[in-house]
């Protein structure tokens, strides 16, 4: 084979962002003392508001439901600018999105911040948290993101005004901000917000706390994103030991820093030392979570990933399957992370020659991407380039140029002229040429995804020496033997 084929998906996992995991909202609870006289209603709503809280940081969320619309019913005694009101309506809205009901969710927090603009006025901190709560359900979505991002900045202000510019809680509005850039694929805006935000919580002095760690897992886990893998394991190597002392050497979180440690390992061409990580997270979150969590589905397709870098096809291929099986079931059919999966599994399906099969799983995690990503997305690039790959080895007589160079165009703009993937895209177009005898113009490509690859990684990296024998193999071809 003359150059690579397929461009293996890693999946870095963007789980460290905070609007991932729900805003954590400042809810006015009633604290009674015995001395205190009340109405049966305010007690009632105290009680199911308490136990709601609870059961939500216990991750029983179904229940957690159950006792805020307990507490919602208590509620309509109250006036109808009581911020009582507007808590319990929050709380329902954050119980709703966790379990992705999210049209329950919108409508429910819609109306917590009509209340409590009315109950508190339009520059109260509790305010600023069902915005962000509000921007959340629409990232979470991938939908109104541009609603989203102005829900957030207003959120920031907020926050700024009530608590100064360089506080804690400030640092994580921020934190949130840069993710919804990320989720956009606004990569530069969200390194600079990023830096923003660590920046107020070192001179905070928090540096040992849970918040910076998670944005510093954060900023790697963009620096992964952006192809800087070196500079990502550096920061993953002050990450992970942070989160050990801070959660302990098994938990789910520390889990989660590994597995992007790992991910990075695979990208820099170590598939070895990423496939044990890879396995203890496995082993860690199906302890947690059972054998049919979304996180689970993660696990396996990274290490599957790990599998087909190393060779061993069938093994990455049943691995996909199990994780694609699991997403479907939890996330459904048409969620991006069952993209990612039909993207993995159909790489494999091209390196075990079947290509026909290959084409059609492409053709549907394309579908989802240009769905939920919209057509301009890097993800949709890596598909567009395996997609042209699958048509290419089955030799269709279709025009297969305007693919690569679509998938090109978008990974330069997405990601800047000199990342990796922007090399996989030259390299699969350079194929293209070199199969139909355009040999000169082959080599061209060919030369130019080696310097970025050169600049990225170190000189006995896989993917530089397949591109110094496509090289060769054009050099021959040119009848140029010296070369």
């Amino acid at each position: 084979t003359h150059h690579q084929t397929s461009w293996v998906c890693g999946e870095v996992d963007v789980r460290f962002l905070l609007f991932r995991n729900w805003v954590s909202r400042t809810l006015v609870l009633m604290v009674l003392s015995s001395n205190l006289s009340f109405a049966a209603g305010d007690r009632e709503w105290s009680e199911a508001m308490e136990a709601g809280n609870r059961l939500y940081r216990l991750g029983q969320l179904g229940a957690s439901e159950k006792k805020y619309l307990e507490a919602l019913k208590s509620a309509e005694s109250f006036a109808e600018n009581d911020g009582r009101l507007a808590s319990t309506l929050s709380g329902l809205g954050v119980a709703y999105g966790a379990q992705g009901k999210y049209a329950e969710a919108e409508a429910v927090t819609l109306k917590a911040i009509a209340v409590r603009e009315k109950a508190s006025g339009s520059l109260h901190p509790d305010l600023a948290n069902d915005l962000a709560n509000l921007a959340m359900i629409y990232c979470r979505q991938r939908q109104k993101l541009a609603e989203a991002e102005a829900l957030s900045l207003r959120s920031l202000a907020i926050l700024e005004k009530a608590f100064g510019p360089e506080s804690a809680v400030v640092a994580r509005s921020l934190n949130n901000l840069a993710g919804l850039y990320e989720m956009q694929a606004r990569y530069r805006d969200a390194e600079r917000t990023y830096l923003q935000a660590l920046a107020i919580l070192e001179k905070a002095k928090q540096t040992e706390e849970a918040e910076f760690a998670k944005t510093l897992a954060n900023f790697a886990a963009l620096q992964q994103l952006m192809g800087n893998y070196r500079a990502a394991e550096q920061l993953y190597d002050r990450v992970v030991p942070l989160f050990e002392k801070l959660f302990g050497p098994e938990h789910e979180q520390t889990a989660l820093a590994r597995n992007n440690l790992a991910d990075v390992y695979l990208r820099l061409g170590q598939p070895q030392k990423a496939e044990p990580l890879f396995r203890r997270v496995l082993a860690v979150w199906q302890a947690s979570y059972g054998l049919s969590h979304p996180d689970v589905a993660l696990a396996l397709n990274n290490l599957g990933n790990a599998c087909y870098e190393q060779g061993r096809y069938e093994e990455a291929g049943k691995l996909f399957e199990r994780a694609l099986a699991i997403r479907q079931a939890t996330l459904g059919a048409s969620h991006q992370d069952v993209a990612g999966t039909l993207n993995n599994l159909a790489v494999v399906r091209q390196s075990q020659r079947n290509y026909s099969e290959a084409e059609q799983l492409l053709r549907r995690a394309l579908a989802i991407e240009e769905k939920t990503l919209g057509p301009a997305h890097p993800l949709v690039a890596r598909t567009l380039n395996n997609l042209a790959e699958a048509m290419r080895m089955q030799k269709q007589p279709v025009m297969l140029e305007p693919l690569y160079q679509r998938a090109l165009a978008i990974r330069e703009r997405a990601l800047g002229p000199d990342h990796p993937a922007v090399a996989a895209s030259l390299s699969a177009l350079a194929g293209l040429y070199t199969d139909s005898g355009e040999h000169k113009r082959a080599e061209k490509l060919y030369r130019r995804a080696l310097q970025i690859l050169q600049k990225t990684f170190q000189q006995e990296h896989p993917d530089v020496a397949r591109m110094l024998q496509n090289l060769a193999v054009s050099a021959f071809m040119r009848k140029r033997y010296a070369d």
